[in-house]
């Protein structure tokens, strides 16, 4: 009886042992994942597509885990980006990578006013300055026949503004949607190209990074015609590689948005748009910055206060006038340091100008003596 019973548990045993095979088996899937791949030492990513077997689970779920386990690490993540989900894409039947928002940039007025905006690298080039031309762009990626691999290139990544100043469906189709020019777009592609050779191939629809977009509305306050046009002081940032800074003017309604963004008061907006109304101040204009981040910085920020790092709040007017009272304090140093110099310099400007005096004491007294003996000389003729 006891043996009956063991060879009963075994045949359990073997029985269940097999099923779960069975399951495992039906459970593993041959997939086609696309993932980013650092491009060289560049702060670039492209698209790689590849086909793995992988256990797939309800509503098309697969783990990266289990994804790692066939591609190595580079599926969790690429350059300052971690990845922790891929998604199914029905239209191409692929998984596609997920990456996190990854870089935490400050813009910082003028006025030590903040916007904060959160990069990530989700986006090829294409996929986000297209949206923001003024007028429309070529893809200019030439004929991929739509092949797994052109799928991975194509735009099939998630695409966020959150935290940008356009993003909510009501500010669609204002002025600040569309006011990068196609022609920057077009020249800021090409530097991309130049600088690194290495994306040499490669089409704006294929080019991954920490792209940026991001604008700095004129208040027209006081501190701010100082900053702009007095003293004009120079954007700082870090983190950010290649900024380009250009002026446009906007709508009513865009720059109010974007004074709102900013955390400018109702009547502080007000102010601006009287003073240029009437001329005082400037039409509703903004700067605007395009850049893209070096791939390894988390937390970045780009100013016109003068500050030093992401953190440094105080007004464009606090730092002109440090600077002042620092380049002041310098020239005293300066001075001081260098006194010696500075004497011998004018004991000889003093010794020249001494040396003059005598010489032209002596000229004048020759002069003298020379007429003091002719005037004798013709009172002893005249006798």
């Amino acid at each position: 009886m006891r043996k009956f019973f063991l060879f009963l548990l075994f045949i359990i045993f073997v029985f269940c042992s097999f099923s779960y095979s069975i399951v495992l088996a039906d459970n593993r899937q041959t997939v086609t994942v696309v993932y980013l791949e650092r491009i060289g030492d560049t702060p670039f990513a492209k698209r790689v597509a590849t086909t793995i077997n992988i256990p797939v689970y309800e509503n098309h779920t697969i783990k990266v885990a289990d994804v790692a386990a066939k591609i190595g690490n580079c599926a969790y993540g690429v350059m300052c980006s971690y990845c922790d989900k891929y998604n199914y894409v029905v239209d191409g039947d692929y998984y596609l990578a997920e990456y996190h928002k990854s870089v935490y940039l400050n813009c910082i007025t003028d006025d030590a006013h903040v916007e904060h905006y959160f990069l990530d690298v989700n986006n090829s080039y294409y996929d986000y300055y297209g949206q923001f031309v003024l007028g429309s762009v070529s893809l200019s990626s030439g004929d991929n026949n739509y092949s797994p691999v052109a799928l991975a290139s194509s735009h099939g990544g998630s695409s966020s503004d959150d935290g940008y100043f356009h993003s909510d469906d009501s500010n669609q189709g204002t002025s600040v949607l569309s006011i990068l020019p196609a022609s920057l777009y077009d020249y800021y592609l090409n530097l991309i190209h130049v600088k690194y050779p290495q994306l040499n191939g490669l089409y704006a629809d294929e080019i991954y990074g920490y792209w940026g977009w991001v604008a700095i509305p004129h208040s027209n306050s006081i501190n701010d015609i100082l900053t702009s046009r007095v003293f004009s002081l120079p954007v700082t940032f870090d983190g950010v590689l290649d900024q380009i800074k250009y002026e446009e003017s906007l709508s009513r309604e865009a720059y109010e948005s974007l004074m709102n963004d900013y955390n400018y008061s109702w009547y502080l907006t007000l102010w601006s748009e009287v003073l240029a109304t009437f001329g005082a101040g400037t039409n509703k204009l903004a700067d605007f910055f395009m850049f893209y981040g070096d791939g390894k910085t988390l937390k970045a920020f780009l100013a016109e206060n003068g500050a030093t790092n992401a953190d440094d709040t105080q007004i464009s007017s606090f730092s002109i006038a440090e600077d002042v009272i620092n380049n002041v304090g310098d020239f005293f140093n300066e001075v001081l340091n260098g006194s010696d110099k500075i004497f011998m310099i004018l004991g000889g400007v003093i010794g020249v100008i001494i040396v003059f005096f005598v010489l032209k004491a002596i000229f004048s007294l020759k002069l003298l003596s020379g007429k003091f003996k002719n005037g004798k000389d013709n009172d002893k003729k005249k006798k």
